[in-house]
């Protein structure tokens, strides 16, 4: 939670300057008379949605958390390059990975779900078998 803070408070920062300056421009353009009040109200309407959206998608990206690493791996769905009675290898993603089936023998081909992972090694069950 102190992470969204932080994001959050950065952001305004950033974001009460760029308001001040446009709106100041918008206002100095009114009193010079190159735009009219309904002009003045709908370019900071436009303006205050553009910085809702920004504001919105930078904070949704940093509160998640990064998809990277083996854990990412949990639950994919792969397909068995060889027969797998104990020891084999998949593919999930397009990547060759050594993986384990421990309850029963995966035929070559067949689609597999990860359950686990030791060390480097996927641990995996049948993908029907698994979804039951």
């Amino acid at each position: 939670m102190a992470r969204v803070i932080e994001v959050i408070l950065g952001l305004l920062d950033e974001f009460i300057v760029a308001t001040f300056i446009v709106v100041s421009i918008l206002i100095i353009m009114y009193y010079a008379g190159l735009i009219n009040l309904t002009i003045l109200i709908i370019g900071i309407l436009i303006y205050i949605s553009i910085v809702t959206l920004i504001g919105y998608r930078v904070i949704k990206v940093q509160i998640e958390k990064p998809k990277v690493g083996l854990e990412t791996l949990l639950g994919a769905i792969g397909v068995a390059v060889d027969d797998i009675c104990y020891e084999g290898f998949i593919k999930v993603d397009g990547e060759l990975w050594r993986a384990k089936a421990f309850n029963n023998c995966i035929p070559k081909g067949e689609k597999v779900t990860v359950t686990g992972i030791n060390g480097l090694i996927l641990i995996v069950k049948k993908y029907k078998e698994f979804n039951k």
